[in-house]
């Protein structure tokens, strides 16, 4: 599994971000049972295509069966290519909410406490 750094959200998102801190991260993720691995990308969206993907290395050294990452991924293409050509299985998935869960985000979360303040 591959997280943010927090130092790279909040280049993204602004000074306020994140809200949970990698270490708590950390520890949601790598707590479920189908997590092997949690691994940090360093690498922002500006500097991605130009550089090489900065987790593909620890991907090589590691050898998964499969790599899974959500179909709405900025860089799909550009991590199909480096693990397939590493031969690892590349599997991607939809952000399915369970039905009667209500989907949300912490941005989402953010601006309705800026609402009732």
């Amino acid at each position: 599994m591959f997280l943010w750094l927090d130092s790279v959200i909040k280049n993204l998102k602004g000074p306020s971000r994140p809200i949970n801190p990698e270490n708590n991260r950390i520890f949601l993720v790598a707590s479920l049972q189908e997590v092997d691995y949690v691994l940090f990308n360093q690498n922002t969206p500006e500097t991605i295509e130009s550089s090489e993907l900065d987790y593909i290395k620890s991907v090589s050294l590691l050898k998964p069966d499969f790599f899974c990452i959500n179909n709405d991924n900025n860089f799909l293409e550009l991590n199909k290519k480096a693990v397939e050509r590493l031969g690892i299985n590349f599997v991607t998935m939809n952000r399915d909410v369970p039905k009667g869960i209500i989907p949300t985000s912490t941005t989402k979360i953010l601006d309705k406490l800026k609402k009732t303040t």
